[in-house]
């Protein structure tokens, strides 16, 4: 089945229209190239001759796609560089470098979604299936399959969904599920059968019958050969049939196991021969000659096609008896037997013109009864107009009757509708009314919550700035002026009552920095968020607890009204975990994701009810709430009694 992987890939690819240009050989694609003056007539020219050389996975596809890609973001064509990244994909799948290929098939895949290009989605998702598959990652190949079949069944695509069930198919048989390979085969056939093209439908049947007959599943080979014979019996006649040995290529891969493809043959043979199926046993006969000729073993081979002649006269398949004794004429005349060579020939000759009567009076047959039933076809139509000239002559009246009553019915019909077409127009603009003022109120809400923070943070700021320069300062001078007086007074009697106090003034300062810090970090100014929320970690582990901190992608500078917010709500959690939390382990992540950042804080405490906690209006929840709705952000909370907390906050940047 490998060698069939390329042509899957580009019928995957080629899902969707190309529009050809009327070039096929690169060297007038070029020469078209360089003389197109205008962009939009050098883009198409760059999409032939993209998909030329991806066809035959030529070097120059990676120039020409990447030329491409430039092209069409210029002149703003989405859909046509999705179309390019497809065949640098297709391009890059074909040498087997499939993770290239799926970041190919992923961009293109952002591309037609942003840029809403439904009708590229399929081929995306089913060259993504191809490409996990190849990389044997089945369950990721399994959902962008099923994402494929979504979007096929969305836009009402039947004619491309045997492309789908032909990948699920592919999935199933390389992971050893017979019975759900053979589901998704038939599935697969009856699409392509009722809305695929002809080449389609000789593809896939060639590649069903490959599978079954290597898996050893000979009923199931048995009916898609029957499929088989009916595809290469259109349109053609018996003569052309017994000369025509398109069936024996089918195993060919005989050279590459020979020992395993003799061996599966015989299986099928016997299976066969058992079940009294002479004109399938006949068939494998023929593919075991076509073996034994190609392994140079000549009398194995004449002895399989006399097997395959004798099962097919037992079973009266004409044009299959000729087929066999044209070869035997042809291998006997080969190894210089002219007078076996001359009598398998006057067999066939025989055999060809019986096959061409019986057709040919089939075909008068077919064409008398044509003609008979064009003939009362035809009385049957005159009969018809007849009857439908006095049907018409009779409904004229009743038409003209019932004219007026349908007339004053829709007059009627009409005016209700309009009346209550009023009336819904009119509740409708009632209810956008309520709606707009329901939404204005909100606004006014959410502007007066945001005005209230942004109060209390610059409140926060000043009266850390003045704790810290002014109080700070003047207390740092009264405890200097004391240490002074230390050595001028200090006596036996007064010693302690002077370490007493300084240990005061020492306890005194660090309190004085701790709410000062509390109020505004300084570290938030100098450092960032990363810095001041390493600070409050560190003042965690103070307090006995042992705390982690993780920061992830923090690349893009984050706004200061924003690391103030996120600053507030993990200082409002740390404080809660240690006033109840009762745990000894807590985890602050803060990981920055495309245009958002998440921060993420999770402790080992003994939980609480969140209901509850809500019901009461804890202080510390709605402030948390508060400052979440300030940023635009998502608050979930994820705790309950003994199980710990986790809070996980979402805001844009």
């Amino acid at each position: 089945m490998c060698s069939l992987r390329p042509v899957i890939a580009i019928l995957f690819l080629f899902a969707q229209p190309v529009a050809l240009w009327p070039f096929s050989q690169p060297d007038s694609l070029m020469r078209a190239l360089e003389a197109a003056r205008a962009d939009e007539e050098k883009l198409n020219i760059l999409v032939e001759l993209a998909a030329y050389y991806a066809m035959r996975g030529h070097e120059s596809t990676l120039a020409v796609c990447l030329e491409t890609v430039e092209l069409s973001r210029k002149l703003e064509t989405p859909s046509v560089e999705v179309r390019a990244l497809l065949t640098l994909g297709l391009w890059r799948h074909n040498k087997g470098q499939y993770t290239e290929a799926q970041n190919h098939f992923f961009r293109a895949l952002a591309i037609a979604e942003s840029q809403q290009l439904p009708g590229q989605l399929p081929s995306i998702y089913l060259n993504l299936g191809l490409s996990y598959q190849r990389k044997y990652q089945q369950d990721s190949a399994y959902h962008f399959y099923l994402e494929a079949e979504q979007v096929f069944r969305q836009q009402g695509s039947p004619s491309e969904m045997w492309k789908v069930y032909n990948g699920l198919f592919g999935l199933f048989a390389e992971k050893g599920d017979p019975a759900r390979a053979s589901a998704y085969a038939h599935k697969a056939f009856d699409m392509v059968k009722e809305n695929g093209s002809r080449a389609e439908r000789g593809f896939l049947l060639f590649r069903l019958m490959q599978y079954f007959f290597r898996s050893g599943q000979f009923a199931e080979m048995d009916f898609f050969q029957d499929k088989w014979e009916e595809y290469q019996a259109e349109k053609r006649a018996s003569r052309e049939l017994m000369e025509s040995p398109e069936h024996i290529e089918l195993y060919l891969h005989g050279r590459e196991a020979s020992d395993s493809a003799r061996l599966q043959l015989n299986r099928a043979i016997a299976y066969f021969d058992s079940t009294g199926n002479r004109y399938r046993a006949g068939w494998c006969y023929e593919n075991l000659a076509d073996f034994y000729l190609a392994q140079e073993q000549e009398t194995q081979a004449e002895r399989a096609f006399h097997a395959a002649l004798l099962r097919y006269r037992q079973c009266g398949a004409g044009y299959r008896q000729g087929r066999v004794l044209h070869r035997l004429y042809l291998f006997n005349k080969a190894k210089g037997r002219f007078p076996e060579a001359l009598q398998y020939l006057e067999s066939y000759q025989l055999l060809a013109d019986s096959l061409a009567g019986v057709e040919v009076e089939k075909n008068l047959d077919q064409l008398k009864v044509q003609y008979e039933t064009e003939q009362k076809e035809q009385a049957l139509a005159l009969k018809s107009l007849e009857l439908r000239q006095r049907s018409r002559e009779r409904n004229v009246f009743l038409f003209s009757s019932i004219l007026f009553a349908m007339l004053a019915t829709i007059v009627f019909i009409g005016l209700r509708q309009r009346i209550a077409a009023n009336r819904k127009l009119a509740k409708q603009e009632s209810q956008l009314q309520e709606q707009r003022i329901r939404q204005l109120e909100q606004e006014k809400q959410l502007s007066a919550l945001h005005a209230m923070i942004e109060g209390q943070e610059k409140e926060r700021i000043r009266v850390a700035n003045d704790l810290h320069d002014s109080l700070g300062g003047l207390f740092f001078s009264a405890k200097a002026h004391f240490m002074a007086l230390d050595g001028q007074t200090r006596t036996t009697q007064n010693k302690s009552l002077f370490e007493q106090t300084a240990e005061i003034f020492d306890k005194a300062g660090v309190e004085l920095r701790r709410i000062s810090h509390n109020l505004m970090p300084r570290t938030l100014f100098l450092l960032g968020l990363q810095g001041a929320v390493e600070g409050l970690a560190g003042q965690l582990r103070t307090d006995g607890l042992q705390c982690r901190f993780q920061c992830i992608g923090l690349e893009k500078a984050i706004p200061e009204p924003t690391a103030v917010m996120l600053f507030r709500i993990i200082q409002e959690l740390s404080n809660n975990i240690l006033k109840h939390a009762r745990a000894s382990n807590v985890l602050i992540q803060l990981i920055q994701k495309d245009e958002e950042i998440h921060l993420i804080l999770e402790d080992d405490g003994i939980g609480f009810d969140l209901e509850t906690a809500r019901q009461q209006q804890s202080l510390g929840l709605a402030s948390i709430e508060s400052r979440v709705s300030f940023l635009s952000g998502e608050l979930d909370i994820d705790t309950a009694p003994g199980q710990g907390t986790t809070v996980v906050v979402r805001a844009p940047l």
